[in-house]
């Protein structure tokens, strides 16, 4: 259909029919009014001028994105060689430096997602955020040696050591900073942001998603996607991912499944996910799978990952006969737990003679929630 304007310029190039657009013009003016005329000729340049604003404002907003975009990508580098520099010798001019310069990135990555969230209903299309983690490298873990258990006649010295994985400071506040963004909008766009990551390989975004569908309740039957999320998650690397999956199949009785998921979470370094597996490993309820070797392997990589609980059950896997008693061992490991922080390590080191009279009778129990437990009945005195 012809608009307004479309028939305005054909009455003009025609002059033979203009006289009956007069009389016509005239007949509306003399049934609705002039008004009419004049509202029904100014449709289309509202229209007109409508779609040259909403054009003016997309360019405008697309050049605002590439320019962020290109100080961005000038100023990351940067950025992470003054970061991986610091230390507790940095001058304080530097760090002054670095501060601004972190403070600068954070408000450039906020800007730029928080104008492609707003480009993106303008032109009805999914949000393309700008993420952090693809651009700006991950830290490096810190390592710094807690305390030394002397060596013993029967084992060696061990160091406890503290290991930090410290999340980029840019990454983490603008993270936090875009749920901000995400509820002034829409809350699609937090979803949009987490499922865009995890496309772009960043595997905990994943995690988040499968936790945010599942409500993180592993001990009920897991929607397909969520599962899928999860397992992308684990196939990335992420042993977060494989862990929660190991959980799941063991509440659903699922066994084998279970340690298949746990064994992949602790061969990617999980030292609770080894710690899992290794009381699974030892539990009687678990009979047909039930190998007390591999359960002191598994307990034994948790525990040198760190988990103080793995070192726990590993004592009382010591002196409770299910494999050869070697109470100093047990020893060791309750130091190594106390050391790691557990109470229950610490109590059961100060009363060792009671704690070493567990016998074979000791009793493994699967969980009534979060997590396995494995428990030793020591006789009372």
């Amino acid at each position: 259909m012809a608009t307004p304007k479309e028939i305005l310029a054909f009455l003009t190039k025609n002059k033979g029919v203009q006289l009956v657009a007069l009389v016509l013009a005239f007949l509306v003016g003399a049934l609705f009014g002039q008004g009419a005329i004049f509202q029904w000729l100014s449709l289309g340049n509202d229209s007109e001028r409508a779609t040259q604003a909403r054009v003016e404002l997309e360019t405008k907003l697309i050049g605002q994105l590439y320019d962020y975009e290109s100080t961005i990508q000038t100023l990351v580098p940067r950025y992470v060689t003054m970061r991986d520099a610091l230390s507790d010798e940095t001058p304080r001019a530097q760090r002054l430096e670095y501060d601004s310069l972190r403070y600068q990135l954070i408000g450039l990555f906020l800007s730029y997602n928080k104008l492609e969230a707003k480009l993106s209903q303008l032109e009805k299309r999914g949000a393309q955020f700008m993420l952090p983690a693809q651009l700006i490298s991950p830290r490096a873990p810190r390592v710094a040696v807690r305390s030394t258990l002397p060596a013993t006649a029967s084992s060696q010295a061990v160091n406890i050591v503290d290991v930090t994985l410290d999340e980029d400071d840019v990454t983490k506040a603008v993270d936090q900073q875009l749920e901000l963004i995400f509820d002034q909008y829409n809350a699609s766009f937090r979803n949009a942001y987490y499922q865009q990551s995890c496309k772009s390989g960043l595997a905990r975004a994943c995690v988040i998603l499968a936790d945010a569908g599942s409500g993180a309740r592993l001990e009920q039957r897991l929607q397909s996607e969520d599962r899928e999320l999860y397992e992308k998650a684990c196939s990335l690397g992420d042993s977060l991912g494989c862990e929660k999956l190991g959980f799941n199949a063991f509440y659903q009785l699922q066994y084998t499944s279970a340690m298949q998921w746990l064994t992949k979470a602790c061969d990617l370094g999980s030292g609770s996910g080894c710690g899992f597996l290794g009381t699974l490993y030892a539990s009687r309820e678990v009979a047909e799978r039930q190998d007390p070797s591999k359960a002191r392997e598994m307990l034994a990589r948790g525990c040198e990952g760190g988990n103080n609980r793995s070192c726990y059950y590993l004592a009382i896997l010591y002196v409770s006969g299910l494999i050869p008693r070697d109470p100093s061992a047990a020893m060791r490991q309750l130091e190594i737990a106390c050391a790691l922080r557990l109470d229950e390590g610490c109590k059961s080191l100060e009363q060792f003679e009671k704690f070493q009279a567990c016998s074979s009778d000791a009793v493994y129990t699967l969980p009534g929630e979060a997590h396995l437990t494995l428990e030793c009945n020591a006789p009372s005195q």
